[in-house]
């Protein structure tokens, strides 16, 4: 009989050596990856975003691909340029620049993604300075009654952390599923510096130093790959009801009652306001424009007005005498569009016609069929048809 006498030993020491040895692996590449994102400015605080951003005089962009920060990144903007002129809203109202105005002028479009973030924005504002003026731009979902009301988390802000393994997680994943973001950022432990965040230097779009929003994706990537490349994304959402366009004949009175008492907190601090409803691209408008689908939108304005609020129901951009061409997708109006809004509305309100500046309103206007005219000039090339629907876009060189 024989047996088989293994001369495996176990040696606890060099187990432990070795989890060690791999723990410190995974750490310095940790580390080299959050001084790797502090470099490209995703890991870097709101205040100092800010910080560099007005430290230059050339056009320096910022946007974080770690978290959604644009309540504490806009504030950090406010804090900063103590303007006396500023909008607020969502994405939609991001092409006001301060170019449009004869005062300062911060835009914090993306401070009011639902109703309960407006007045928490609001008292943060009131803590730096009132402003002399508010525009406020209400999307038409806020008011629909088939959508959730949101409440939670208004007042808390999410800012950059450095030491968030969360924020840094989601910017490794980000990079591993698109390596040619690194293409825009170098590697080395260098301090921050223009642009600022992976995919704001890769696809050069990203808020200016006034909260403006250049979009620029079309001089990187073939217009087909947008995301509403010929409105096919807004229009399935018509189509399919989903996605802010539920259709409604009444608005939420619950929410309407939310609104006015944010404007009334807005008139007891003692600032002007000017209440307007952005709009769709005349494509869209037409497509939601069948009776009983989407009339709860105009009941809404008819409401308010009632209560004493005056209200620029633009949602129907036709009467702007502007076309698809100007706008960025279905739903987000250009810079133009932004300048035919300004000056229908200043035509009635004396007071937003007194902080226009006209020359720049003016030339803005000129610019019939462009879309983003501020984004074409800073990467220097002619804005194309980047929607694929026909557009004639006129020169800029």
């Amino acid at each position: 009989m024989s047996f088989y006498t293994s001369s495996f030993k176990p040696r606890p020491k060099l187990f432990v050596f070795s989890i060690l040895a791999l723990l410190g692996i995974i750490a310095i590449c940790l580390f080299t990856a959050r001084a790797y994102f502090i470099g490209t400015g995703d890991l870097i605080s709101e205040t100092e975003a800010v910080r560099i951003q007005h430290s230059t005089e050339n056009l320096c962009l910022y946007g974080t691909t770690a978290a959604n920060n644009n309540p504490a990144y806009k504030l950090a903007i406010y804090r900063k340029i103590k303007p006396e002129i500023t909008i607020m809203g969502s994405s939609r109202v991001l092409q006001y620049a301060s170019e449009m105005f004869n005062r300062k002028f911060a835009n914090l479009g993306r401070t009011m993604n639902h109703l309960a973030e407006g007045p928490a924005m609001l008292e943060r504002m009131l803590a730096v300075k009132k402003p002399e003026m508010i525009i406020l731009g209400v999307d038409f979902w806020l008011l629909n009654p088939k959508r959730r009301l949101r409440t939670g988390q208004a007042k808390h802000l999410n800012v950059i952390s450095p030491a968030d393994p969360s924020m840094l997680r989601v910017l490794i994943e980000a990079v591993l599923n698109q390596p040619e973001l690194i293409s825009a950022s170098s590697w080395g432990m260098k301090p921050a510096s223009c642009d600022l965040g992976v995919k704001t230097r890769f696809y050069k779009s990203g808020f200016r130093a006034d909260g403006y929003r250049i979009y620029a994706p079309w001089s990187v990537v073939d217009g087909t790959e947008l995301h509403d490349y010929q409105f096919r994304n807004t229009l399935s959402r018509i189509k399919k009801q989903r996605k802010h366009f539920e259709r409604a004949k009444e608005p939420d009175l619950e929410k309407l009652d939310l609104l006015i008492d944010f404007i009334d907190k807005i008139k007891a601090a003692g600032i002007k306001i000017v209440v307007m409803f952005p709009p769709v691209a005349p494509t869209i408008s037409r497509a939601m424009s069948k009776p009983g689908q989407y009339d709860y939108i105009g009941r809404a304005a008819e409401i308010l007005k009632k209560r004493g609020i005056e209200v620029f129901n633009l949602h129907d951009a036709e009467f702007l005498q502007t076309s698809d061409c100007e706008f960025m997708d279905g739903f987000h109006p250009g810079a133009v569009v932004s300048a035919r809004m300004l000056e229908y509305m200043a035509r009635t309100d004396k007071r937003l016609a007194r902080v226009l500046n006209y020359n720049e309103i003016n030339r803005l206007l000129k610019l019939e069929g462009l879309a983003t005219p501020y984004s074409a000039a800073m990467v220097n090339k002619n804005e194309p048809d980047f929607l694929g629907i026909g557009c004639k876009k006129p020169k800029l060189r």
